[in-house]
């Protein structure tokens, strides 16, 4: 009788000795994986990019997925975009959430078609950039340029912008605008606009229709066509290796594939 509880009690030992070796199995998986950091930047930009690591939006969503699906640990950075800008260039993080205007394909590596083009299907979102005026002006956009109330082109008006809305600033200066992108926030740039700073600003849609519910900028409204649109792209570095090159190229096709299903598209 003796031996036979002595028994059971090391089989019994032995059996939770294996239960609690199983997770440490699992960490070690987990740690296997390469982290892959992202910055996405520090705005809020709903449903894209919530800045909250409990209820991700969609691109932070979108980023996090597709790495898991290509073996890699991602870990979201939401510093400003300057720094995270100087980090990339330093090797300190590996992708960035950016528009493919020349300067950034000179410097960091899109997702392409066989044609060699930025692969528009491969992109994390696409982002009306729209004009905000005040509601006594007639200044409007015929979608190729400004034009006043009589129809005919306006004179170069003072456009606003916050300071990290490169891709706007590359299309305003290709054709021959000039902007003041002093703006911290393109809320800033929207109170500039109200007291009369700026003759009208431009600004990512989701930004400026959040800061027309907030109070205090009353009396600006949205032009009714946008002036660019703009694909978003997880860029990383070139001259990555072969395995880090496949697993890059594994996270794009995630990308494109998940952003197509109902969970991860906007409501």
């Amino acid at each position: 009788m003796r031996k036979t509880l002595l028994l059971l009690f090391f089989l019994g030992l032995s059996t939770l000795s294996g239960l609690r070796t199983q997770p440490a199995s699992a960490a070690s998986a987990a740690e296997a994986a390469p982290v892959w950091r992202v910055c996405v930047g520090d705005l809020v930009i709903l449903p894209y990019i919530s800045g909250d690591p409990a209820k991700p939006g969609l691109i932070e969503r979108l980023l996090l997925e597709s790495g898991r699906q290509a073996g890699l640990a991602v870990e979201l950075l939401r510093y400003p975009f300057k720094r995270c800008s100087a980090m990339f260039e330093a090797g300190q993080i590996d992708a960035m959430t950016l528009a493919p205007v020349e300067m950034n394909r000179q410097r960091y590596q899109f997702p392409l078609s066989k044609g060699g083009t930025v692969d528009a299907g491969l992109r994390l979102a696409r982002l009306n950039i729209v004009w905000v005026r005040r509601a006594e002006t007639q200044l409007d956009w015929d979608g190729q340029q400004f034009i006043g109330a009589d129809g005919l082109t306006a004179a170069q008006p003072l456009i606003g912008s916050r300071n990290t809305l490169g891709v706007a600033k590359v299309a305003l200066r290709a054709q021959g605008y000039t902007v003041d992108d002093a703006a911290i926030s393109t809320r800033q740039a929207m109170a500039k606009l109200k007291g009369h700073r700026f003759d009208v600003v431009v600004g990512l849609q989701e930004e400026v229709e959040a800061a027309l519910r907030e109070p205090g900028l009353d009396g600006l409204l949205v032009l009714q066509r946008p002036f660019i649109v703009a694909d978003y792209h997880a860029a990383v570095r070139k001259n990555l290796s072969a395995e880090q090159q496949q697993r890059v190229e594994t996270s794009w096709n995630a990308i494109g594939r998940l952003r197509e299903t109902a969970d991860f598209k906007p409501h």
